[in-house]
């Protein structure tokens, strides 16, 4: 059964947060537009290759049409707050990684999810380190659990001025059937990560939109973030929604 019902198959739904960039207008930055048009332009290329891809298995092989599931989105679940060690504030965000059936991810097909950051203003010494494979000191990236959720961890860790930055989602190593090509994502598969091999996919982001008092979700292709000590913000919302997450379409999850 799916998670979603409403998985949109062109990537052009939403991909743009005016939220974000009012919310850095009113802070005196200024949205570095390059770098989330070009995300969106690479999403919107190889979002409907995706399903193209899918019906394609399926229609060859109907007794297994989900042996080859793509990663899609990911999905806002849970949404904390705390000030551990240090009385910094902490964000804790967990997400669900769905496939474009807009079913959660299963372990039979492993998968890592990484990040990417963009500086946008402020202290430039307090941006974080991308979990991603650029970075020696991080996993490279989150596998998801057996459930297919996995947590992301935002906060400036020490006594730091604020920062504000983009943040974007990728997922790579999965298998996939010997016939499925897709672009090459900038920045990521094109030969500038060494350790990235194969197809890699930018994700969609399912979060609460400020921009309608948190009543309505959207799929985002990127989030902005302001990290400082006492509170981290998302997309301009300083502390989590209530309920953290996006309905649970079906409650499959």
């Amino acid at each position: 059964m799916a998670h979603q019902t409403d998985i949109p198959q062109d990537g052009s739904t939403n991909l743009s947060d005016s939220a974000l960039n009012n919310f850095l207008a009113s802070a005196g930055q200024t949205p570095p537009n390059g770098p989330t048009q070009s995300w969106e332009k690479v999403l919107k290329q190889i979002a409907p290759l995706l399903f193209i891809a899918r019906s394609v298995w399926a229609n060859q092989n109907p007794q297994n049409p989900y042996a080859y599931p793509y990663p899609y989105l990911v999905d806002l679940v849970g949404d904390t707050e705390t000030t551990p060690t240090g009385n910094v504030a902490e964000r804790d965000r967990t997400y669900l990684l769905e496939d474009t059936y807009g079913h959660a991810w299963v372990p039979y097909n492993p998968v890592t999810i990484s990040e990417k950051f963009v500086y946008v203003g402020g202290s430039q010494s307090s941006m974080p380190s991308p979990n991603n494979p650029t970075n020696p000191n991080s996993d490279g990236g989150w596998t998801p659990d057996a459930s297919g959720q996995f947590t992301d961890y935002y906060s400036l860790q020490t006594f730091k001025p604020p920062v504000w930055y983009l943040q974007f989602y990728w997922a790579w190593g999965f298998k996939t059937p010997s016939f499925f090509q897709i672009p090459t994502i900038p920045g990521v598969n094109d030969g500038s990560i060494p350790q990235i091999a194969g197809p890699a996919i930018p994700l969609m982001i399912k979060t609460k939109n400020p921009a309608t008092a948190f009543q309505n979700c959207g799929d985002f292709s990127t989030q902005g973030l302001y990290l400082s000590q006492s509170y981290v913000a998302v997309n301009r919302e300083a502390d989590p929604a209530s309920p953290p997450g996006c309905p649970a379409q079906l409650g499959s999850y």
